[in-house]
């Protein structure tokens, strides 16, 4: 069985020079994917709760497809061995996770889970996209499941707010990303050895960070400096996402209101 499924991912393992972070190919790729989440966004403008939740469960069980691909390739193709940092535990993995179970979701489970999606994944999403350093493969089908990863993460967050969903409570959302961080960080200790100290999932140690500037902070002051300021700044990004959200959504509320009483 092994064999056959390794047969299978040598017949996709097309090779392709890594593209550079704002070269050519990743100006194409950025307006490629913008264009195609405006577009997504505006034909799904009008989207009641109940399509939205048959609209996420379907992106998760995509999204978990391309996953099962990813790891098989991962496991069987990859040169260097199983790569433990793509281990579906990272940031960006959760919208596959909670994509499943969106439509199952209540209360206020369902709102910090929205909250978590409109803040915290949009946040990850744009990260990837603009700085992608871990998203460029050597591989066709490995960059191209890279890319359309994240900009699906971009869609989600968007549409949530664009769609004015109930977006409330940050706390919560905060609460859930400290414990799925405090998950990641038990995984990566765990597996540090079998790793080779290169699973760094959610980018909180104890390995280095291989993302921009915080490589650099974990080389010259630990990892652990580097987990707690990557923690803050990227929970305060995604506070500022949240604020600025609330206002926007205020400001087009408020908008809405006096153009139906004109």
């Amino acid at each position: 069985m092994i064999i056959v499924i390794k047969k299978i991912m040598e017949k996709t393992a097309w090779q392709m020079p890594v593209l550079k972070a704002y070269g050519t190919g990743h100006i194409l790729i950025l307006i490629f994917g913008f264009s195609m989440c405006f577009y997504l966004l505006y034909r799904c403008r009008k989207f009641d709760d109940k399509r939205t939740d048959k609209m996420f469960f379907i992106i998760g069980i995509v999204l978990m497809i391309s996953e099962v691909y990813k790891e098989m390739f991962l496991a069987t193709v990859w040169q260097t061995g199983y790569s433990w940092n793509d281990f579906p535990l990272q940031l960006c993995s959760m919208p596959m996770y909670f994509g499943v179970m969106y439509p199952f979701l209540k209360g206020k489970a369902k709102q910090t889970i929205t909250t978590f999606l409109a803040t915290f994944t949009l946040m990850g999403g744009f990260a990837a996209v603009f700085d992608p350093t871990c998203s460029f493969y050597s591989y066709i089908t490995m960059t191209v499941h890279s890319i359309a990863w994240h900009f699906v993460l971009i869609f989600m967050g968007l549409h949530l707010w664009t769609s004015h969903k109930n977006i409330l409570n940050f706390e919560y959302a905060e609460i859930l990303y400290l414990l799925l961080g405090a998950l990641a960080y038990f995984l990566n200790y765990i597996f540090m050895d079998i790793s080779k100290n290169t699973m760094n999932l959610f980018f909180v140690g104890p390995g280095p960070a291989p993302i921009i500037l915080f490589d650099d902070i974990s080389a010259k002051y630990g990892p652990v400096a580097e987990s707690l300021l990557f923690l803050y700044v990227s929970s305060a990004t995604a506070l500022y996402i949240y604020l600025a959200g609330k206002l926007i959504f205020r400001r087009a509320t408020a908008k809405e209101c006096k153009s139906t009483k004109i």
